[in-house]
């Protein structure tokens, strides 16, 4: 009877396949699929679901029956060349935007899951991503929703049935699960570095971080302050400010002693050059009395006018020319009542306009940005750039959401991110503004809630390896700045700090270590070589010849020096033949030596001084799985 059971199910099984899976047709080479679910950015509105008739069996599928604003719920890399697209979608109304297309219409209006050809585009036309959003057409069925996404040169190829077997993230997934016999095999990379082609200067702030809370930053410690100076000095540094829950009897919100000593420290004992405020002022929670996330009705003006008061103490003590004046600004971090102000983004934007410019006011010479949401969506910094043509830069807030199990070549591929977006963003402004407007991002990291499970690679060489990695991304789009989550490693995440109990329990530190003791993370070294040989230098021009997949190369100098930062981000060993054009070696003499270097792979990290090149600027490395070298050498041209 069960044999019947199981011989009647999977005949119905293999017929379900046959109808909705095409087996005979493959996807035209150089074609890349994107698997809906695998580019998801979360919206109240729609969430993913196991489906059969799905490719990789997951789709997103709308949750309420009716949706009342546009919701972006797809978002992926748009390559260079001239590429058709097609949506493999059902009973959705859709639309394509690109930063630099804007918006256009997808015909797509079945109730039956069918492929739907959206149109030819080139990145010149799109942008360097593209996003499908939801946007509103009535009720709809229950199982309505997006699956997946193809791009390809082949103009006369037209897709049939669900592919299986393509989506990058799936193969990911699949390769890393399998045990690790890929580090016997090498492969060959050819990298030659020309300091001589100057292509633009880096932003001298384009490493740094944030620091969560004034008081947990306010250490009695000269090796703290000695840190902090090594790591902010002449460099940027964000303060994530919150308010009480209720105001003292002085109507005041924030804890200005606090404050105030924080600035001053950053100022006098930490040398930094620039502070940027984020001030978390929780409208919702604070003033409404409503959780974070709650959805919420109308904001009426009573409420939004409370959070303007909040707001506006922290500009009149900070925001005047004098010793605790700070000239960069956020207007809010994260904005709380998530979904409703997706819904009300032009609402959004004005109130935004508004704060914007009676801050302004106050003094014009204050930089503001934003609107520094928890992961930045096109339309939502498109609906602010038309509505407040004055702000001086956009900020966001981005983490790769990679769990404490989440395979390695998923989290290093996830950190891709940083560059598509950041591209994207100023190509946004450059279509609406016609000007490019800074980027920076106010918040980074690989996940977001690290301690939930506990993620022992944030302590670990590992995590060198990853912001190297970013930091390279951001290097190459000319980010403004890019701040890591955060400063104080008080737990999973941060770059240093005393009593660091997550570097002892990943085994990076002894049980019985001093409490005072300051850990420097590998985050932070490499965030600190970043700081000292690549920000505020000239970015080189870099050739990359051989077994380039899964490798990055970028390459800063000054007159006298030059700075190389190498990432192999794949799961085999590489060997690396390194060449700098025009070099020669300068005088060294008693026990320095002239090239520096730092060294992180998966499990160790070094950092130290040597003769890595030889007379003719050559050198040769070993490079394991996921590994970094950060260079520097003195050389005469």
């Amino acid at each position: 009877m069960k044999s019947q059971i199981f011989t009647n199910w999977l005949g119905v099984f293999i017929l379900i396949l046959l109808n909705h899976t095409s087996f005979s047709q493959v996807l035209p080479k150089s074609s890349i699929l994107y698997e809906a679910e695998d580019n998801h950015i979360k919206t109240h509105d729609f969430v993913i679901e196991e489906s059969l008739h799905a490719s990789a069996g997951k789709f997103i599928a709308q949750k309420n029956p009716e949706i009342k604003n546009d919701s972006e719920i797809f978002r992926a890399e748009f390559p260079e060349g001239d590429y058709t697209v097609w949506v493999y979608s059902t009973g959705l109304g859709l639309e394509i935007r690109g930063p630099l297309l804007g918006s256009k219409k997808i015909r797509a209006s079945s109730m039956e899951w069918g492929w739907h050809k959206v149109g030819v585009f080139s990145e010149k036309q799109m942008g360097s991503s593209f996003s499908i959003v939801a946007v509103p057409r009535g009720e709809n069925s229950a199982k309505v929703g997006l699956d997946c996404v193809i791009l390809t040169e082949d103009v006369n190829f037209v897709p049939q049935g669900v592919y299986t077997g393509y989506s990058p993230d799936a193969a990911n997934m699949i390769l890393s699960s399998q045990p690790n016999k890929s580090q016997s095999e090498t492969s060959t990379v050819d990298i030659h570095v020309f300091p001589g082609k100057k292509i633009y200067k880096i932003s001298k702030y384009l490493a740094s971080a944030n620091a969560h809370g004034a008081p947990r930053h306010l250490v009695d410690s000269p090796e703290w302050d000695a840190t902090m100076k090594a790591c902010f000095s002449n460099n940027m540094l964000c303060l994530i400010a919150s308010p009480r829950r209720t105001p003292d009897e002085s109507g005041l919100w924030w804890d200005f002693k606090a404050m105030d000593e924080f600035v001053k420290r950053a100022k006098q004992r930490w040398h930094v050059d620039e502070l940027l405020v984020i001030p978390a002022w929780w409208l919702t929670e604070k003033v409404t009395g409503a959780k974070r996330d709650e959805k919420m009705g109308e904001y009426t003006n009573e409420d939004l006018d409370k959070g303007e008061q909040l707001l506006m103490q922290l500009i009149n003590r900070y925001g005047c020319p004098g010793p605790l004046y700070i000239r960069y600004w956020v207007l809010e971090d994260e904005w709380p009542g998530v979904a409703y102000w997706k819904n009300h983004a032009d609402q959004f934007a004005e109130y935004y306009a508004h704060l914007l410019r009676k801050v302004k006011k106050i003094n014009p010479d204050i930089k503001v940005g934003g609107p520094v949401d928890c992961w930045p969506q096109d339309a939502f910094i498109a609906n602010l750039l038309e509505h407040c043509p004055e702000l001086d830069f956009i900020a966001w807030n981005m983490f790769t959401t990679g769990r404490a199990e989440t395979p390695l070549k998923k989290l290093f591929h996830g950190a891709k991110h940083y560059k598509s977006y950041i591209n994207s963003s100023r190509q946004l402004s450059e279509r609406i503004l016609n000007k490019k407007l800074p980027v920076i991002v106010t918040s980074y990291g690989p996940n977001f809630h690290a301690w939930d499970p506990n993620d022992p690679k944030l302590a670990q060489p590992i995590i060198g390896v990853w912001n190297a990695l970013v930091l390279s991304y951001m290097a190459e789009e000319e980010c403004f700045s890019g701040m890591y989550y955060d400063v104080r490693a008080a737990n999973s995440g941060g770059l240093f700090g005393p009593a660091d109990p997550y570097a002892v329990s990943s085994k990076m530190l002894p049980g019985d270590i001093d409490k005072n003791l300051i850990n420097v993370r590998p985050s932070a070294r490499v965030m600190s070589f970043f700081k000292k040989n690549i920000s505020g230098r000239d970015f080189n021009e870099v050739s990359v010849t051989g077994d380039g997949h899964e490798f990055n190369a970028i390459s800063a100098g000054n007159e006298n020096e030059v700075s190389i930062v190498l990432v192999n981000y794949s799961e085999r060993r590489r060997n690396v033949s390194l060449a700098v054009e025009s070099y020669e070696r300068t005088a060294y003499s008693g026990f320095q030596l002239p090239d520096e270097c730092l060294y992180c792979d998966e499990q160790k990290i070094f950092e130290g001084c040597g003769l890595l090149f030889t007379g003719k600027g050559s050198a040769t490395l070993t490079m394991a799985a996921y590994s970094t070298w950060c260079l520097k050498l003195r050389y005469k041209k």
